[in-house]
Order: C-alpha cells, then sequence, then structure tokens
C-alpha cells in the first residue's frame, strides 16, 4: 500500500501486520507490487517554491531501492504490471500528461503524450500492446504500442481510475460516481440506446436524491417560521392592540410586506419594510459574506481543506493568490480557485 506518508508498506494478508515500511520517498506513493516479489513504487514529488521536485520511480528488492527513475516532468500518479511484453515490466502515469512504458531496469522503453495535456491519473495495460489512460480532464485514451493514440472517449467530469479485468474487459471510474465497462466482445455490449437509457436513470436518480434533500430542508424552514402575514386588502378585518401600534401587512404590489401605523380606529400605511439583515458568518473572529471550505488535491501538499471567508466585494483573483501562498500551492491552481470563489460569489447573490 501507500499514502501521504512519504511511504509504502508490504503488508502480510494472514496476520494483517506490516512486513516491511518502504520510506524516505516524496509526499504521495502509488506502489506496484509484482509477481517476482519486487516491489515499484511512484512519488509526488515536494514543492520547492514554485516547482516540484524529488519525483521518481524506484524499483525495491528487499527492501532496498535497486534501481531509480527521473524521466517524467512531474509528481506520478499511477503504475500498472505489464504482462506478456517483450522488454517491458510496467507503465507509468504522470502528472505531466504521459503514459511511459518501463522495462526491467525502469529504463523508459516508450512514452505516450495524452491530447490535451492534463494530469494522466491512471494507466492500464489492456494486453496485445494496448493501454489506456485516465485523465483528470474526463478523457479516456486509448493507446497502441509502437503506433500512438488509437482513439480517445470524453466523459463530462474527470476520470479517477481505469483497470483491466480477468475478462480481458476494462473499467473506468471517474467524479461522476459512475462504474463503465468497456468491452471488445459484440455479444457483451450494450446498444447505445440501452446505455442512454442507464445513463439518463444514473442521472435522474441523483436529480431525485437532490430535490428530496433540498425538500426536507425547505420543509424543516417552513415549519420553523412564523404564520403567513394578513394581507392588505384585510385592513379592515384587524385592529390594533392599542394606539400607536405598528403591524405588518403583506404588500399587494409586490413580495415584501408594508409597516402600519394602528391611528385614531385605522391603519395608517408607514411604508414597505426592507428584508430582514442576513447575517455574516464568523471565521477566526471576522466576520465575512461568505465562509465555504476550499479543497485542493495538491500533487506536492497532498490533500488541503481549509475555509476560505470572503465579501462581496473583495477581488477574487487576490483571494486565490493569498490563498495558494498559504499553502505554498504553485501558480497553477491560481485560475482554479478563482473561478471557485468567483462562482461562490455569484451563487451568493443569487
Amino acid at each position: 500500500s501507500g499514502g501521504w506518508d512519504d511511504a509504502a508498506r508490504v503488508w502480510s494478508l494472514e496476520t494483517r501486520e506490516c512486513l516491511l515500511l518502504l520510506g524516505n520517498q516524496e509526499n504521495n506513493i502509488c506502489v506496484l507490487g509484482l509477481s517476482n516479489g519486487d516491489v515499484v513504487t511512484g512519488s509526488t514529488g515536494f514543492q520547492v517554491e514554485h516547482a516540484i521536485q524529488g519525483h521518481q520511480i524506484r524499483l525495491w528488492k528487499n527492501g532496498k531501492v535497486e534501481k531509480t527513475n527521473q524521466d517524467h516532468s512531474a509528481g506520478i500518479r499511477d503504475l500498472c504490471a505489464v504482462v506478456g511484453e517483450e522488454g517491458l515490466m510496467c507503465a507509468s502515469a504522470s502528472n505531466d500528461g504521459t503514459v511511459r512504458l518501463l522495462g526491467p531496469d525502469l529504463a523508459c522503453a516508450e512514452v505516450f503524450v495524452c491530447p490535451d495535456g492534463s494530469f494522466a491519473f491512471s494507466v492500464a495495460h489492456l494486453g496485445a500492446g494496448r493501454f489506456a489512460a485516465a485523465q483528470e480532464s474526463g478523457t479516456l485514451v486509448l493507446f497502441q504500442r509502437g503506433v500512438g493514440v488509437l482513439r480517445t472517449i470524453n466523459f463530462t467530469k474527470g476520470l479517477w481510475a481505469v483497470r483491466r479485468l480477468p475478462s480481458d474487459d476494462f473499467m473506468v471510474a471517474g467524479e461522476d460516481n459512475i462504474i463503465i465497462i468497456f468491452t471488445d466482445k459484440e455479444d457483451k455490449s450494450l446498444s447505445q440506446e440501452t446505455l442512454d437509457q442507464i445513463l439518463g436513470q444514473n442521472i435522474k436518480e441523483q436529480q431525485e436524491r437532490r430535490g428530496h434533500q433540498e425538500q426536507g430542508s425547505a420543509s424543516s424552514q417552513q415549519q420553523g417560521s412564523s404564520s403567513p402575514l394578513p394581507s392588505e386588502q384585510d385592513l379592515d378585518k384587524y385592529r390594533g392592540a392599542k394606539e400607536g401600534d405598528i403591524s405588518l401587512f403583506q404588500s399587494l404590489t409586490s413580495n415584501g410586506s408594508t409597516a402600519y401605523r394602528w391611528e385614531g380606529g385605522a391603519w395608517r400605511a408607514l411604508g414597505p419594510v426592507a428584508a430582514a439583515p442576513v447575517p455574516r458568518a464568523e471565521l477566526g473572529g471576522a466576520y465575512f459574506d461568505v465562509v465555504v471550505p476550499v479543497e485542493v488535491d495538491s500533487a506536492s501538499k497532498g490533500f488541503i481543506c481549509d475555509m476560505m471567508g470572503f465579501n462581496f466585494t473583495d477581488d477574487p483573483q487576490e483571494l486565490s493568490r493569498n490563498f495558494c501562498h498559504k499553502h505554498s500551492l504553485p501558480d497553477e491552481y491560481l485560475t482554479q480557485i478563482e473561478s471557485f470563489i468567483q462562482q461562490c460569489q455569484f451563487m451568493a447573490n443569487m
């Protein structure tokens, strides 16, 4: 197993105890166990100022590093074994948008470049010289050894993993919470109509779940709210408890309410009532228009989740710069965080 603690571990399936610690690596570690007992690991590297450094692939024998490969220009995200391909041992996927085929000594035999250049999160060997890469952008790329890109399949959201199945089919999983299995066998393939129906049903179920949650929230709010105001057209049906009392009536000309004072046995209009003040959110002893969690999966820093408070008048670009500076994130995250802040400001103002 590999984790964010700069190490990989070898475990006993019988005792569930850690047998071997492969430490002193760089940040998040992906790991591959080979059939001969050797272990291959890939690290995402550490951030030094605005650059990622130290990311590499290691071949371990008996708990010691035998070989290393530092060909990738960014962190390594996944490894897969390559069986039955002459001169190859494994393949690696990287944040540099490439897949590399590696020999037994970790020497690079071939490089596949993902067409859109986004992070390659996962790689799988499909057999017969074919490979698949899952990208952060939501693109599934199929490669052929010695040929290059065979086909790309675009998904609406990012892909997390691609894996070959024992049946020689392969599956992909991603941010849309759907696992799709692909096959070359005609008798197992779904028709496009059936596939559309399944995907449509999944989307419908997700929408219904969100709808139930929203209805539950609205119901709770309604139960806790006061009874509706009497309408202005019913002024003659009500009187003040005493001279000078002020009461609210539902306006006939707007969705708001109008204040009336009881004077001399009749209601006198005082004017429309502004909406109740909206409470601001507190964070660290200060108050903001919006407080939201900002989540970043950084190759160098790991998974970062921090609360951010800001006002509608704040500059999203400056907020993004401050957040990246606070967490020592590279400039590549500026646009993503700035866009997220703009979206939050827009939604909160609706």
